[in-house]
């Protein structure tokens, strides 16, 4: 028979949402969400990360300075930071009366087949332009636009993620009075707005140079991302995140067999142990600790992969 339940005056749909939201709040509370959120924050400055801000850095410094145009192209596999790097850079950004607040760097992003209008509308949106409306019959006036916008306003790098989609552009192959390609329109960015250039990309593009050679001059500059091996580099990288996480002590990543086993639960990817740090605090958070231990990296790491992972936890006794 099959079970019937009673909820009275209560309607069944406004139960089951209230059921979600109860257990939603059973999982992790505010405050120990809060510690995650620091957590997250954190940047460990490894050597390639240094590196490669100190490419962004020059550009910055030497854009609408030269007329030469500054180019740099960041490679790696993914979770290797490249995105954290552009980030970073421009939440470092101090305050100046060279460009308005908020504008000095911009970071968009290419969609798998992306074309003219999308970087154009992506562009304005970044800039926080009132109107962002690009149609093929507009093209060209928003273009303008959108260059106007930056010069004026002072910017000065932009970041362009998932650069490699630009082997993929829409019209790549139709040079007409109608329609303009993806990397005549970046050629032309750095030209007209005399803004530098940041194409971050993963690491099996080398199309550039076939792809545009007038781009390809302007984007000089090569830096390359990888995940860790588990070497010193690794333990130096876990001991700098464990000493800069005051929310919470993790000063259990100092220990030989904790550091094999977040390499083995990570593989160096950089994406993936910031996501089981997160987990791992708010996992020791919720349990009323102070420090992370073996067992609250054990259930992090099922939390992450999930039930149907077919990786053995590194940290199950």
């Amino acid at each position: 028979m099959k079970e019937r339940f009673d909820f009275g005056d209560i309607d069944p749909i406004e139960a089951e949402e209230s059921a979600v939201h109860e257990r939603r709040l059973k999982q992790y509370s505010h405050e120990s969400l809060q510690i995650g959120a620091l957590v997250e924050q954190i940047y460990v400055m490894f050597p390639e990360f240094a590196m490669c801000l100190e490419a962004c850095d020059r550009a910055f410094q030497l854009s609408r300075t030269l007329n030469t145009p500054q180019g740099i192209l960041i490679r790696g596999a993914p979770g290797t930071s490249k995105t954290t790097i552009a980030k970073y850079f421009i939440h470092s950004l101090p305050q100046s009366d060279l460009f308005e607040k908020g504008v000095g760097a911009l970071l968009i992003r290419l969609r798998p087949v992306p074309t003219t209008q999308q970087v154009i509308t992506a562009l304005l949106r970044a800039m926080k332009y009132p109107f962002t409306s690009v149609r093929r019959n507009n093209i060209h006036i928003m273009r303008d636009v959108a260059i106007d916008s930056i010069r004026q306003r002072g910017t000065r790098l932009i970041f362009i993620d998932q650069a490699h989609c630009l082997a993929y552009q829409s019209g790549r192959t139709r040079h007409d009075a109608t329609e303009t390609i993806i990397t005549d329109l970046l050629a032309e960015l750095m030209d007209a707005a005399g803004t530098s250039l940041c194409l971050l990309a993963d690491a099996q593009f080398q199309e550039l140079e076939g792809l545009d050679r007038a781009l390809a001059d302007r984007v000089t500059v090569r830096e390359n991302l990888s995940h860790f091996k588990n070497d010193e580099l690794w333990a130096a990288f876990l001991k700098s995140f464990a000493q800069q996480t005051k929310a919470i002590k993790m000063h259990c990543l100092l220990d030989a067999d904790i550091q094999n086993g977040t390499f083995t639960a990570t593989q160096g990817n950089r994406r993936k142990f910031r996501r089981l740090m997160v987990e791992a605090a708010l996992v020791t958070a919720e349990a009323k600790e102070v420090a992370v231990a073996a067992e609250h990296l054990a259930l992090a790491f099922s939390r992450v992969t999930g039930s149907a992972s077919e990786l053995p936890n590194p940290f199950a006794e």
